[in-house]
């Protein structure tokens, strides 16, 4: 008949692992990129154990001994190694006294107490001055006549009535067509 395709009726071949191995499976190399994969795992199921510990560490304290052959200056500088540490992995601890605390909250409520009636205080004043200002203000409705211009109650700022100016002419006079220095 035709050259056709023979048509599969066992889809069960497909679904199987293919029978014949690698012959040297062993000796293949993983791929840098899946091993790189599977640290960054390991690391990452790591560090939320670190942090558990670190939950459930508490320092009490250290215990040196020194190793078999270690001289006395190794001795001493493996211990000043592994306190540094332990004080640097206790610096991001949280500070645990609870009286020192209950202090810094009164001390932290009181400042927010003056900051609160200062600001207070502030819209009181601000209040104040509005309504002051309301209050001098005039009100002129449409075709109302006006008798005399508005005037001014407060002053220039730069103006200062104790101080003079000095003025060169004041310290001469004339007399007739003279002009004579004051004495």
């Amino acid at each position: 008949m035709g050259r056709g395709r023979k048509k599969v009726k066992d889809f069960s071949a497909f679904n199987k692992a293919p029978k014949n191995k690698l012959k040297f499976q062993k000796d293949q190399k993983v791929p840098r990129k899946v091993e790189e994969i599977v640290g960054d795992r390991e690391k990452f199921k790591n560090s939320f154990q670190d942090k558990k510990n670190k939950k459930k560490d508490n320092w009490k304290g250290l215990k040196f001994k020194p190793q078999v052959g270690e001289t006395e200056h190794q001795f001493v500088s493996r211990m000043n190694d592994e306190v540094k540490f332990v004080i640097t992995k206790n610096k991001h601890l949280p500070y645990t006294q609870p009286e020192m605390d209950e202090e810094k909250k009164k001390k932290n409520n009181k400042r927010l107490n003056k900051l609160k009636e200062k600001k207070k205080k502030l819209k009181e004043l601000q209040q104040e001055q509005i309504n002051e200002d309301n209050l001098f203000k005039d009100k002129v409705l449409f075709n109302e006549v006006v008798l005399e211009p508005p005037q001014l109650k407060t002053k220039p700022r730069k103006s200062n009535p104790t101080i003079k100016k000095y003025n060169f002419l004041d310290k001469f006079e004339t007399i007739g067509n003279k002009i004579v220095a004051k004495t």
